[in-house]
């Protein structure tokens, strides 16, 4: 079963589609906002410039923005399109049911983070390539401070003393919140046969979520929105909510999927 889902994966137009959107948009990045600031009067660095930093980017809030729909369109589908194409049952003659949703379930987290984290690794790739590596310095910084008590970013004190280490943390919950938005899309794909509505539905939530909730809730209503508090420096996070989202978030989306699967399938 995993020879086969190997297989799928290099056949899988949408994955180098999302790939390529994430690059781009990566690109993009360093062309406009920091190859303009490669001089060292500005006092940069990769912390201070990398697409999820303190600098303003018109780039970071687009790459987010599509973070569920990158991570969804990868092979969240996948069970779909082989029910639709009476594939499903050919696999599974040749090998268990079980083995087929528990490689799918694995596979298709751990795609849709990689294809969300990958444009953001070649981002600091680039960065480091650009700028000198050095740490920001708390006091002699005028544009790059984040608050050592408020709720800028997570760990501040780390902000400042491993920033690299504080950069791979954000990372790893990008990687984290992709792969749930990938497993919630993978989860609709039981009860929704268009594949352009699986991967969209998942991005419509937030985005409602974003021009509704936020308006409503000015103050501090975007820290609860998962595409806006897994950025590095986003003006407010809630540590404790990120903690309850991400085990939620993985927990709820397995729970329903294994009772998708047994509804639908194995019986």
């Amino acid at each position: 079963m995993i020879q086969y889902f190997n297989r799928r994966l290099l056949r899988q137009k949408t994955i180098y589609i999302a790939l390529f959107t994430g690059m781009l948009i990566s690109v993009c990045h360093i062309w406009k906002d920091v190859l303009p600031f490669v001089d060292k009067s500005y006092h940069h660095s990769p912390y201070t410039k990398w697409i999820e930093s303190f600098s303003p980017s018109v780039f970071t809030s687009l790459l987010f923005m599509l973070m569920p729909i990158l991570a969804s369109m990868a092979i969240s589908h996948i069970y779909r399109e082989d029910s639709n194409r009476n594939y499903f049952s050919i696999v599974t003659s040749k090998g268990s049911k079980r083995s087929y949703f528990l490689c799918l379930y694995i596979y298709n987290f751990f795609i849709g983070g990689l294809v969300f984290i990958l444009p953001i690794l070649f981002n600091i790739y680039l960065c480091f390539l650009i700028l000198p590596d050095r740490k920001i310095q708390f006091l002699l910084e005028e544009t790059n401070n984040v608050t050592l008590y408020g709720n800028q970013t997570l760990f501040p004190v780390l902000y400042y003393e491993h920033p690299f280490l504080h950069m791979m943390i954000y990372v790893v919950i990008g990687f984290l919140v992709a792969g749930i938005f990938a497993s919630i899309a993978l989860v609709l794909s039981f009860y929704i046969k268009k594949y352009f509505m699986i991967w969209m539905l998942p991005f419509l939530a937030c985005y409602i979520y974003e021009t509704v909730i936020c308006t409503i809730v000015q103050n501090g209503g975007r820290r609860y929105c998962p595409t806006s508090f897994c950025i590095q420096v986003d003006g407010g996070v809630n540590p404790r909510f990120l903690l309850c989202f991400l085990i939620i978030g993985i927990l709820v989306p397995i729970c329903v999927y294994v009772w998708s699967v047994i509804r639908n399938e194995i019986y």
